[in-house]
């Protein structure tokens, strides 16, 4: 048997990986990564809604906007309704990797028809919010003021007596549009709405003048600051008691009514109608 010398076998080794390795001219050139991109912000429509243009060609686009909203694409919108200054990201893919460049964007006044105030964005959510009557004692309250009540239902009427009218909705739009539906029954009672028994009555079996009781759609205004009212409006409109009049208790529907704001936050509001001898309180929760 003869000697292979180590040199000799080291040799063969080299030559054989040199064989497996992939010839130079078969690999594929991807490129470089894209410069950083640059791109344009128009506004085409007006001072709120900006148009985000890639001046950059060959790349993928993607975009991100310092308000949480994201696009793709080579042109881009977001709805900036609040005057300030926002951030984008433009952020530009190509065969080579990626790159990205941000850029400020001014948007110098509140869009007046957004939902800016703190009150219409809990009341609506910014799109749309309904509300029911809190499912507890006292929801309904009657009083000289606030804190002293000559009447409030006891907790059994939300699921007995009064349920029609704990399961009502009243749902308010940031467009303006107020919406009451009486899951098809309305709470009434005979000294103010002229039924024969005191009850949940089908809101086709109201009497006729009072028959603007019952569900409906209508439309809403609204004042912000540190006391906000509501004011509901459309014959028939109104927020937890039927006879809860602007001015006094009723016994006809009214054209509209306002409700003062005592208190809300964590998805839970109080309202009331105050009179000179004292108030109907209501107390209401998101659905």
């Amino acid at each position: 048997m003869k000697n292979i010398s180590f040199s000799a076998l080291f040799l063969a080794v080299g030559l054989l990986f040199w064989a497996c390795e992939p010839a130079l001219q078969d690999k594929i050139d991807i490129g470089d990564a894209p410069d950083a991109p640059s791109f344009t912000v128009t506004f085409p429509t007006d001072a709120n809604n900006p148009v985000f243009t890639n001046n950059a060609t060959g790349t993928l686009a993607y975009w991100s906007f310092s308000n949480g909203t994201k696009a793709e694409g080579d042109v881009a919108t977001t709805y900036l309704p609040k005057k300030g200054t926002y951030t984008a990201t433009l952020t530009v893919y190509g065969k080579g990797g990626s790159n990205k460049s941000t850029q400020d964007v001014e948007i110098t006044i509140d869009d007046p028809n957004s939902c800016t105030d703190p009150f219409l964005e809990f009341l609506t959510g910014c799109t749309s919010k309904t509300w029911k009557l809190a499912p507890e004692a006292n929801a309904l309250y009657v009083g000289p003021d606030v804190n002293t009540s000559w009447w409030g239902n006891p907790l059994a009427e939300v699921t007995g007596e009064r349920a029609c009218q704990f399961d009502d909705e009243y749902t308010f739009a940031a467009s303006g549009d107020y919406t009451y539906d009486s899951k098809g029954e309305v709470y009434a009672e005979n000294t103010w709405a002229g039924v024969a028994n005191n009850g949940c009555v089908a809101d086709g079996s109201l009497p006729a003048g009072v028959s603007a009781w019952g569900s409906g759609n209508h439309a809403f205004t609204f004042t912000g600051g540190t006391n906000p009212t509501i004011t509901v409006i459309g014959e028939g409109a109104y927020i937890g008691l039927a006879k809860a009049g602007t001015d006094g208790e009723v016994t006809t529907p009214q054209g509209s009514v306002t409700y003062a704001v005592n208190s809300f936050g964590n998805g839970r509001m109080v309202i009331s109608c105050p009179y000179s001898w004292g108030l109907w309180r209501f107390t209401l929760v998101v659905k």
